[in-house]
């Protein structure tokens, strides 16, 4: 990768985007002067001594931090602007002084690490605060102020989202694991990670814990759901503090509800979340958030604080919120680019071009590890969609140390906010797909409210695993290598135009004829062909299918018209691939492939939607690789390196166990994963597995009859190339868990970048070990 001139998560402002961060702060400017709030410019850098005392944890860890030649002491550049206010409030006040203040500010933040993969480093905040007594009803004019700041700029459409810090707190107090671990709590209640955050409170208090969970429940419009209040006081314990928060946010609420002045505009909807807690630290009681539709996290966050420590002392209470600017006039140039469509309206071309898509696909033989991938992707994704293959790819994830094997099921499926699709280009098996449900619902994954399935969907029949499996004894030593589940039979059948859909269960008597009129085509291609005698059950096979048809059809729908209305509401979707793409049916090693397109332009033949719907295109790869089943494999390695990197890889098939061979990293086939694909940037995996190693080799190149190839060919040529290899040096350190660029080991840099640099892409990902937290970010995925 070549050197850039700016760090991660940082960028110039160029131009035209400087002019309209310009027109947004003047205007949010004199609109806070009109209100009586008077500006203040704090400076950039103070002592550290000075920040640090401001708030600990999140606060102190994004802290930048530099020395003073002048006063030998440490400097910090400020995360955020609200601890300053206080500070200078805290100088003009005296401890009793009851006197409303109101500042408004405006200036750059630095943070050390971003607060998210789509957050920038350098932050242009603007805000307002006002310090005074603790009363509610400077909470409503913080928050009236902070509607009115964003309906200025020409958002009149959104959500206003309400909360109260007081009630987590509360239960922090109540248990001694919980006030340890409040950060990592905070961030599954945002995620509403429910099985996360089970595995969590089984270390807390039984009525404790049992009341953080339902604190995600604890969430939805105050308009529809009247009764919501009341449900939080029923499942939420009688401790003090939660009885006067809910007090609070009844005050809230109702002043909300009947003032004309404060939501103006019906298109505006009143939310409550109990568990959408993300903020600073300092904050204690109400909280509250404006969404927009498009973008992944809040364009605006505020909230009470009971004080904020300052080198000066504590400051008196407050309430207040900010804007990031940056973000903000890109809103506003979205909406003035946009001017003929106005928000309330429903129109593709205003949508579409908001809602993000990626595309995440295997680049080498498959199990690159794109399941675990797919599953941190949809932290910023609304939808994840299967688009091809059937029960013959298995997508293994592990989060917080359990294992889970997916092989139908798209792999946001435990993301609980996340909805998941399954396009018309993947074939079923009903006994597969019922029996992973299942074993999902077990853990607690609802699957059913989230999973939807195209009606064109094939299926795929007991009979076409008999055959698939008689086709492998019958070819003997020119054996595929599939995995004998009826796949490439059902692709056949569709080929064929004689495939059963999911849409022909809705006739159970028509599906009859039409599945007996299949089994006598198969049973006669059993005989005739492969010599098998054995009688084949038709009636129990109609009978099974009869009884799974009513929980399959219950999930049927038309998955394209979906995806679109999806698109429409500026979602983000993400298309997950099985297999990989030199398994594809036309551009992998034929014939040792699988039966289905598996490159990134078979997305829209496999969902229902054209190629202007789809933006970038993630190519997953190990740092090593592997395959399973026959065919060619120019690196395969075989010997000590090859049973240790097996072994520390873990490198069995998730869904046959099968072993999977092994090789080095080959940059002449990942070349003809980047052309056929259109790859736009790369992900590297099981990094950590190469620890250790004294060399490292990585394929170059093929020598083919005297001929040197860079760019592996279209046919199945590779079997007769021998690899070029360039060997580089290892590295002992350890990098598993390693969660950033700066903390691997310099030979692993130079092995990444190496990779980079021969497959001409840019990594953007990095994984370090197979859970969620072992992931290195180096650039944005959804642009």
């Amino acid at each position: 990768m070549a050197r850039k001139s700016l760090p991660d998560f940082t960028a110039d402002v160029l131009s035209d985007e400087a002019a309209n961060i310009e027109s947004v702060r003047k205007r949010l400017l004199s609109y806070y002067r009109d209100q009586k709030f008077k500006y203040f410019i704090p400076s950039s850098i103070e002592f550290m001594e000075s920040l640090k005392s401001s708030d600990k944890g999140d606060f102190e860890s994004r802290i930048f931090s530099l020395f003073d030649s002048l006063s030998g002491e440490l400097l910090g550049l400020r995360p955020d602007i609200t601890p300053q206010i206080a500070r200078i409030d805290r100088s003009i006040s005296q401890d009793t002084d009851d006197k409303i203040r109101k500042y408004c500010y405006v200036g750059s933040i630095l943070h050390s690490v971003p607060a998210g993969m789509y957050s920038s480093r350098e932050q242009f905040q603007i805000g307002c605060e006002i310090f005074g007594p603790k009363d509610l009803n400077l909470d409503l004019e913080i928050q009236r102020i902070a509607v009115k700041s964003v309906e200025l700029l020409g958002v009149n459409k959104g959500s206003f989202c309400i909360t109260h810090r007081g009630i987590f707190l509360a239960l922090c107090e109540a248990d001694e694991f919980l006030r340890s671990n409040q950060s990592r709590a905070i961030s599954l209640l945002r995620k509403k990670d429910k099985i996360a955050l089970g595995v969590m409170v089984s270390n807390m208090k039984p009525e404790i814990g049992e009341a953080l969970l339902n604190l995600i429940d604890l969430s939805g419009s105050v308009y529809q759901d009247e009764g919501l209040m009341q449900e939080a006081r029923n499942r939420l314990p009688k401790l003090d503090k939660i009885v006067k928060a809910l007090k609070d946010l009844d005050f809230i609420i109702d002043r909300v509800k009947n003032s004309h002045g404060f939501i103006s505009d019906s298109h505006w909807e009143l939310l409550l979340d109990l568990a959408d807690l993300d903020g600073y630290q300092y904050h204690t009681g109400v909280m509250f958030s404006i969404f927009v539709g498009g973008w992944h996290d809040a364009i605006l966050r505020g909230g009470r604080y009971d004080k904020v420590r300052t080198i000066v002392g504590d400051s008196r209470p407050g309430v207040g919120f900010s804007l990031e600017l940056k973000r903000l006039s890109k809103l506003v140039s979205d909406l003035q680019s946009n001017e003929k469509f106005p928000l309330n309206s429903v129109s593709i071309e205003d949508s579409v071009g908001i809602g993000k898509s990626i595309v995440v696909v295997g680049t080498q033989w498959g199990d690159e590890g794109k399941g675990k991938v797919v599953d941190l992707l949809t932290e910023n994704a609304q939808a994840v969609v299967r688009f091809q293959g059937g029960h013959n790819a298995g997508h293994t994830l592990v989060a917080d140390g359990r294992k889970t094997i997916l092989s139908l099921i798209p792999s946001g499926i435990l993301r609980p906010n996340v909805k998941c699709f399954i396009g018309n280009g993947v074939v079923i098996s009903l006994k597969a797909l019922i029996a992973e449900m299942k074993s999902l619902e077990i853990i607690g994954v609802d699957v059913k409210e989230r999973l939807k399935i195209s009606w064109l969907c094939p299926l795929v029949l007991e009979t076409h695993a008999l055959i698939d499996k008689a086709n492998e004894i019958a070819k003997g030593k020119n054996k595929i290598g599939t995995t004998g589940r009826g796949i490439g039979p059902a692709y056949e059948d569709k080929i064929a135009r004689r495939a059963l859909r999911i849409s022909d269960l809705y006739d159970l008597s028509s599906f009859k004829k039409k599945l007996y009129t299949s089994i006598d085509f198969h049973e006669l291609v059993l005989k005739k062909i492969y010599g098998y005698d054995s009688p084949v059950d038709r009636a129990l096979i109609f009978d099974e299918i009869a009884d799974l048809a009513p929980t399959v059809l219950d999930l049927a729908g038309d998955v394209s018209l979906k995806l679109m209305e999806s698109l429409k509401r500026k979602e983000n979707i993400l298309f997950e691939g099985a297999q990989g793409s030199l398994l594809d049916i036309d551009h992998g090693t034929y014939p040792y492939v699988t039966s289905s397109n598996c490159v990134a332009s078979a997305v829209g033949a496999g969902v229902g939607l054209g190629p202007k719907y789809f933006g970038n295109v993630l190519g997953v790869a190990k740092a090593y690789v592997t395959r399973v089943g026959e065919g060619p494999f120019p690196t395969e390695i075989n010997g000590e390196i090859a049973s240790h990197l097996a072994e520390k890889g873990m490198e069995f098939g998730s869904v046959t166990g099968r072993p999977r061979r092994i090789g080095w990293f080959d940059s002449v086939t990942m070349r003809r994963s980047a052309v056929t694909n259109g790859l736009t940037s790369l992900c590297i995996t099981k990094l950590d597995v190469l620890d250790g190693l004294d060399k490292i080799r990585v394929c170059t190149g093929y020598e083919c009859d005297s001929d040197v190839i860079r760019v592996m060919p279209s046919f199945s040529r590779p079997s007769n190339c021998k690899p070029i290899y360039e060997e580089l040096p290892g590295w002992s350190e350890q990098t598993g868990n390693v969660e950033s660029w700066e903390q691997l080991p310099l030979n692993a840099k130079n092995y990444l970048n190496r990779i980079s640099e021969l497959c001409e892409l840019p990594i953007s990902i990095i994984s370090t070990g197979p859970d969620r937290k072992n992931i290195i970010f180096l650039e944005k995925v959804f642009v």
